[in-house]
């Protein structure tokens, strides 16, 4: 259990604390993000850095290669420049000078680089001092910010598996220099924690799967999810399907509007069958919903994984486990007030879809396995 457990449920509640937090660090900043973008966001963050730099703290920043498209041009001169090390996980064939290379030597590393690029760091960790760390859905951008903006939680953690978070970024950080593993297999077994869940390896993926469709499984008042994007294995569809017809409120709260249009499509291709089973299904309205909660009888989930196949096969991702008091009843509230500003999907609504819309989501669904 964390010795201290702090709800951030909006935007903008994240990036002031984020702020106030690199701020207030003497010792070290260890940041990893899917997305960092060159706006009026990013430039506070950066240059609150900058500051923390200035005064003698510690700064390392590893932003990937695909979500912060464009990075490598433009901020980073100017953060390595004031003495931030600055990395990029799994960086694409045009973040490279391939002008230097030998043309054998060039072309094996381009097809290097095309081989990974399915595989992203989709965490969004913020580590101070090594005790404290902020871990959710929100990225370094703008347009989680700018009204309407988007639906985010994150959680502020203070606890010995701070560690863990640490030496997960120190994996992350390290591979993206090409040095490998820095784990000893031994060492694996300290990840498969209770109150953190990672996905670094094919065992910690499998066990992480496992323990959400196992915790659906045997869950026995209600299983809340609010996620960003619902294309479900079908191991998940099972046990949702089966708590549901169990009696357990199960209750899936989607986006009515999504940054990524076609995923609402494929989403709604899974909606008849649970709905026929007993789920309620909810589409939020008021602007991008975007954060990835799971609230299971008495925990809850908080982090960066969607309830997808890339979230479930392919990115780096990381999730809090919660179980205080406190910390439940702040996330039930609030998904509640967020079913007050959604729509309930009917099973005639399901089933009376455009044809081209379900014609269409079938035909996507080929594709689930890099969505």
């Amino acid at each position: 259990m964390w010795l201290k457990e702090e709800i951030l449920d909006t935007p903008h509640k994240i990036a002031d604390r984020l702020l106030e937090l690199i701020h207030s660090a003497v010792q070290s900043i260890d940041i990893e993000v899917y997305i960092f973008d060159v706006d009026e966001f990013g430039m506070k963050v950066a240059e609150a850095l900058i500051q923390a730099r200035q005064r003698g703290v510690k700064v390392r920043l590893l932003v990937d290669g695909i979500g912060s498209f464009g990075f490598s041009t433009s901020l980073l001169p100017h953060l390595v420049e004031n003495k931030i090390s600055v990395r990029i996980y799994h960086p694409t064939p045009w973040d490279y000078n391939f002008t230097k290379l030998l043309w054998w030597v060039r072309w094996r590393t381009y097809l290097k680089l095309l081989g990974g690029i399915n595989k992203r760091n989709h965490r969004k960790v913020f580590i101070f001092d090594h005790h404290q760390a902020v871990v959710g859905s929100m990225n370094i951008s703008n347009t989680h910010l700018v009204p309407p903006g988007w639906r985010d939680t994150a959680v502020l953690v203070t606890g010995s598996s701070t560690k863990l978070l640490h030496l997960a970024f120190q994996r992350a950080w390290r591979f993206s220099r090409k040095i490998g593993e820095i784990l000893a297999r031994r060492q694996l077994k300290k990840f498969e924690v209770q109150d953190l869940y990672f996905n670094f390896t094919r065992r910690l993926r499998r066990l992480s799967h496992f323990k959400v469709t196992h915790d659906i499984s045997h869950s026995r008042k209600r299983v809340w999810i609010t996620t960003a994007y619902f294309i479900p294995h079908r191991r998940l569809l099972k046990s949702l399907q089966e708590a549901a017809a169990r009696g357990v409120d199960v209750c899936v709260l989607v986006p009515q509007k999504s940054d990524v249009i076609f995923v609402k499509l494929i989403a709604a291709a899974f909606y008849l069958g649970l709905l026929k089973r007993g789920v309620k299904i909810f589409e939020y309205k008021p602007q991008i919903l975007h954060a990835k909660i799971l609230i299971l009888d008495e925990k809850a989930m908080v982090g960066s994984s969607n309830l997808n196949h890339r979230s479930f096969l392919h990115d780096l991702e990381v999730d809090v486990i919660l179980s205080k008091p406190e910390s439940l009843a702040a996330l039930a509230q609030r998904f509640k007030t967020d079913l007050e500003k959604s729509v309930p999907i009917t099973e005639e609504w399901a089933q009376h879809r455009p044809f081209w819309e379900k014609w269409l989501a079938h035909v996507l669904l080929i594709l689930r396995y890099w969505m």
